[in-house]
């Protein structure tokens, strides 16, 4: 568990009782193929020729292949065959699972008499229910050979990879991410020579290499996670070999096809075992099954006839390969010896870099390059004083691994190293901008200037600490941090450049709603003949100076031409916008505003006090002046006299605002076109009907108003001479009377006073009301009185009422309160009189009484 699981078999299984379970099992071998298992049927085969060897011990290959080829039935298959091979270390379980696959015979070892080499050379074999060839090859790493094992090894693993289709890697659970006990080594080699030798002929058919894992714990590490574990170690031993030019750009899987297959342990796991041996052999001999590992025919393209040959003429060529000879004594002891040196001066250089890991975590190292290398030359010191006594060209070797193992650790740290870096300049560009920039919000003139001082400033700092974090030899670079940094440096200035462009639209949004809008409300409200000219005027010169400004900021900004040309052109667009709307709003009113200049000029005087018009006043001629000029309004807005580019006004363009002659009028219809349209005529025409009908109510009321003092005015003279004629006696008999003197004083000089403050009307108004008021109350008293009469002509004389009752009568039309007995005396004459007035009631209350009504219409007039 300590070392990535190896141990886990070993110490997760108590090891008496594993090798005592296995040594009861091993003791009857037949017994291994009995059928133990929920979905697995041991195989029963008819007699059939057993297997052969096909090289010997010695690597001498047998005569007797062809006859193996016609016993077995094979001779006229053709193409219609395949050929499956297995590689793995010895007494790894390689013949026993052959034997489950394929029912072939191939000697299994005792392992109750210990462990052993079994199978011996190259055995062959056929599987009796389909045309499958079986290769059996002696397993690797061999006591039995010792150092000569290697040679063998590589010679009958190349020839296996150049018959099979199938080649089988039989691998424990537990070793895997070991070099040598995981055949990497061997594979490296026939990878290698295969290449050279076999790969060049143009038509070649991928080689399935499958690795089948034994004794795997599913629980422990998934399958797919030593999948991508195993398929990683392939690609590096890929990328080792020597290939030639042809295949110089290859990868493995141009040439193999990789499949992954795991086992349970055989002993301990026999039921799920035996369920995984049934599934695995479908796929070799069952072509219905959707997994079906061969192509149908054998894909070397040997007919089965001439494979005897063919593979005999493969393996002469293999016997002939120097490469595939074992080193010498010293290389191995080199290698062995440099390996250990190696790993020993790898684990002190891991140990020596923590510190320099730890300080890296938050922030750059300024000489991270100088520690870096410290580290690598102490810990290659440490490497070549042992290493050198060994074999110079393995030293040199095992020293180059080792320095690219260092480069590799050491890279991660690089690549923080520039991270922290890339993070460090981005935040000094980023707090020099901010230094640089004004904090009250307003766009700056010298943006440019401040950013390249910025990037500057990051870039220096930059170049010179990654310079210094390079390590000599080790293939660093910097270029995708500085590319990164680069990106992150123009993001950021592109963020502060839109920032800025709203500064700028905000600033002259402001001005031109400021003063601009101030002088605009001020001229449109005016509207003076001069209107358009003055808004021109306005218009040009606020537009002048902000558009210099703003065409400083922008150039300050770095824009393109093309950007600048787009912002002025948005500007011009927003100042007319303005003008537009700012007008619109005045249009929204032109009625009331036309009414405010008629009552200006025709209901107030040249001081601005309401007008009395006297019986002199030419009413009509100052109707008509200020009814022409409130007209003019419409003239002034029917058209928006002013363009989006203020460089287009000219200065004869002013006549065109009060065109007084045929020649500007006809000038200003052929220009109206230039400009927009504000009033259809139409509008035009509702509008100043509208306002002649609220002008031509004004008119009538002066005219009513001096007409009424004119009437006032004029008394003929001769009725003047009547009333002093006939009224001299009156006229003498109120001035001897003081009483009435002093009455006719006080009323004619009140009269006077309230004609003289124009309010002449006001004593006709008192008088009215008086009128009205006696009027009320007197009528229906005299309404009473005549009634009363009316039944006193037709009813006969009442009997003379009692002292008492004629006390209540007088009591009554007095208007008093009665007395008592007045009132007691009142009613018993009422008593008395009541039968005889009955018949009067009746007939007066037949018919309906006409009312005296009294028209006060005319009085009051």
């Amino acid at each position: 568990r300590r070392v990535h699981g190896e141990d886990f078999i070993v110490r997760g299984t108590p090891i008496i009782q594993r090798e005592a379970k296995m040594e009861s099992l091993a003791t009857n071998e037949q017994k291994e193929r009995e059928d133990n298992a929920d979905g697995f049927v041991q195989v029963t085969y008819p007699h059939k020729q057993h297997k052969i060897q096909v090289v010997d011990y010695d690597g001498t290959f047998t005569q007797e292949l062809s006859e193996f080829i016609n016993l077995s039935g094979l001779s006229a298959a053709g193409f219609n065959y395949s050929l499956v091979a297995i590689l793995g270390c010895q007494s790894s379980g390689k013949s026993t699972l052959l034997n489950l696959l394929f029912g072939t015979q191939f000697p299994v070892m005792d392992s109750g008499q210990g462990r052993s080499q079994t199978t011996k050379g190259i055995w062959i074999d056929k599987d009796s229910t389909t045309n499958t060839l079986v290769l059996d090859l002696e397993g690797t790493d061999s006591r039995e050979r010792g150092e000569d094992r290697m040679s063998f090894e590589h010679k009958s693993a190349l020839f296996a990879l150049a018959l099979a289709e199938v080649l089988v890697v039989n691998m424990w659970f537990q070793d895997i991410g070991r070099y040598t006990a995981s055949n990497y080594g061997l594979l490296k080699t026939v990878f290698e020579v295969n290449l050279e030798l076999f790969q060049q002929q143009d038509g070649f058919t991928k080689t399935t290499l499958m690795f089948i894992i034994r004794d795997h714990i599913q629980q422990v590490t998934p399958l797919d996670r030593l999948e991508t574990m195993i398929r990683g170690d392939i690609d590096k031993i890929w990328k080792e070999i020597q290939k030639p030019a042809k295949f110089a750009e290859s990868s493995a899987w141009d040439f193999f096809e990789f499949r992954f297959e795991s086992l349970p342990h055989k002993v301990l796991e026999e039921p799920v075992f035996n369920q995984k041996i049934a599934a695995l052999r479908r796929r070799f001999l069952d072509p219905s099954d959707p997994n079906f590992i061969f192509h149908g025919q054998y894909s070397k393209n040997v007919p089965s006839d001439g494979f005897p040959r063919y593979a005999e003429s493969i393996w002469e060529v293999i016997r002939s390969q120097d490469q595939l000879n074992i080193p010498s004594q010293k290389e191995m002891l080199a290698n062995y010896r440099c390996d250990e040196i190696r790993a020993h001066a790898l684990s002190d250089f891991l140990l020596a870099m923590q510190p320099l890991k730890d300080s890296i975590k938050h922030t750059f190292v300024q000489d991270f390059g100088a520690q870096c290398q410290l580290l690598i030359d102490r810990a290659l010191e440490e490497y070549d004083g042992p290493a050198s006594r060994y074999h110079a060209s393995v030293c040199a070797q095992k020293r180059e691994q080792l320095h690219e193992r260092l480069c590799e650790e050491l890279n991660q740290l690089f690549r923080m190293q520039m991270a922290h870096l890339r993070a460090h300049c981005l935040e000094s560009f980023m707090n020099h901008i901010k230094a640089n920039l004004p904090k009250t919000g307003t766009a700056v003139r010298n943006f440019s200037e401040i950013v390249k001082a910025a990037e500057k400033q990051a870039m220096d700092i930059f170049h010179q600490v990654a310079e210094a974090s390079l390590v000599v030899n080790s293939g660093w670079t910097y270029t995708e941090a500085l590319e990164d940094l680069q990106t992150a440096i123009s993001d950021h200035i592109k963020r502060e450049r839109d920032n800025q462009l709203r500064l700028l639209t905000e600033e002259t949004k402001g001005a031109l709603e400021g003063g601009f809008m101030h002088s605009l409300s001020v001229i449109l409200e005016e509207a003076q003949p001069s209107m358009w000219s003055q808004v021109r005027r306005v218009h040009k010169s606020i537009m002048m100076d902000l558009e210099s400004s703003v065409l400083e900021v922008l150039h300050g900004l770095d824009l393109p031409e093309l950007s600048v040309e787009e912002f002025i052109t948005i500007f011009r667009q927003d100042a007319f916008n303005l003008i537009k709307r700012k007008t619109h709003e005045v249009l929204s009113f032109l009625p009331l505003y036309m009414l405010k200049r008629f009552d200006a000029k025709f209901r107030k005087d040249k001081d601005g006090l309401p007008r009395r018009w006297r019986p002199r006043d030419n009413i009509r001629e100052v109707f008509i002046e200020a009814r022409d000029d409130a007209l003019q309004l419409l003239d002034s807005f029917a058209y928006l006299r002013a363009n989006v580019d203020w460089h287009t006004y000219r200065e004869d363009d002013d006549h065109i605002l009060s065109p007084t002659t045929e020649a500007a009028a006809e000038k200003e219809k052929e220009q109206s076109h230039e400009y927009v349209e504000l009033l259809t005529p139409v509008q035009n025409a509702e509008m100043e009907a509208k306002f002649r009908q609220e002008a031509d109510v004004a008119y009538q009321e002066a005219h009513a108003q001096q007409e009424r003092l004119l009437q006032q005015a004029k008394i003929p003279y001769w009725m003047i001479a009547l009333l002093v004629i006939f009224g001299y006696d009156e006229i003498f008999s109120l001035l001897r009377s003081p009483f009435m003197l002093m009455l006719v004083v006080l009323v004619g000089g009140g009269l006077a006073v309230a004609h003289a403050l124009g309010m002449g009307h006001l004593p006709f108004v008192i008088a009215r009301q008086v009128f009205f008021t006696l009027s009320n109350q007197i009528l229906p008293n005299l309404e009473e009185t005549i009634r009363t009469q009316l039944q006193s002509f037709t009813a006969p004389p009442p009997p003379t009422p009692s002292a008492g009752a004629s006390a209540g009568l007088q009591h009554s039309r007095s208007g008093l309160p009665a007395t008592p007995m007045a009132r007691q005396t009142s009613s018993n004459a009422t008593l008395t009189t009541q039968a005889s007035s009955t018949s009067l009631n009746a007939s007066l209350t037949s018919r309906p009484t006409q009312p005296l009504r009294v028209d006060t219409s005319e009085k009051m007039d």
